[in-house]
């Protein structure tokens, strides 16, 4: 469903997990897992998963965004620049919300907030020649109370497409080169 919007070098989009309908091979459920590390780019990485995800939920498909491991690297996660709210903006909030009751967030996509511009731009980068949603509904699902789970977690958010949905072609990313200086020649 993604992978002939793709054009260019590089693999086509691939979702961890999916439900497809027997008949009409439609997607009915779309699953991308993510497991907390200090990967640097994790969290773009999961940006670009909610957006490959708005895409399938714009067609129809029940669409989960899950982030699982030990408690203290979501934590680290959670409180990073990338994902915590401004510290200078009251008004900010994180990046995925927490569950609260259902809570639901927008995530804006196409004029980003100022410190969230470069990470956005980033993850929208890969979506190149795609029309992508210029806003995706995010919702905290109530995570499960597992008996013994110890140290780890999981936390899981259902992605929707906006009501009225627009959309916009991603700017593609300049590269800036780096200079070489006669020491590494």
């Amino acid at each position: 469903m993604l992978a002939p919007a793709m054009k260019g070098p590089g693999s086509r989009p691939r979702v961890d997990f999916v439900v497809v309908h027997e008949n009409s091979e439609e997607i009915e459920l779309a699953i991308e897992t993510k497991w907390a590390s200090s990967s640097t780019s994790l969290v773009r990485d999961i940006v670009r998963d909610i957006i490959r995800l708005e895409l399938l939920a714009e067609k129809g498909a029940l669409a989960v965004l899950v982030l699982g491991g030990r408690r203290k690297d979501i934590e680290k996660i959670k409180n990073s620049p990338l994902w915590a709210r401004h510290p200078a903006h009251e008004s900010s909030k994180p990046l995925l919300p927490e569950y609260e009751g259902r809570s639901r967030r927008t995530l804006i996509l196409e004029n980003p907030a100022g410190y969230r511009k470069k990470l956005i731009q980033s993850a929208c980068a890969d979506f190149e020649g795609i029309q992508i949603p210029s806003v995706v509904h995010v919702q905290a699902i109530k995570p499960p109370t597992v008996e013994r789970a110890g140290d780890y977690q999981m936390l899981a958010w259902q992605i929707f497409s906006a009501p009225s949905r627009t959309s916009f072609l991603p700017v593609p990313q300049i590269k800036k080169k780096r200079k070489r200086s006669s020491v590494e020649a």
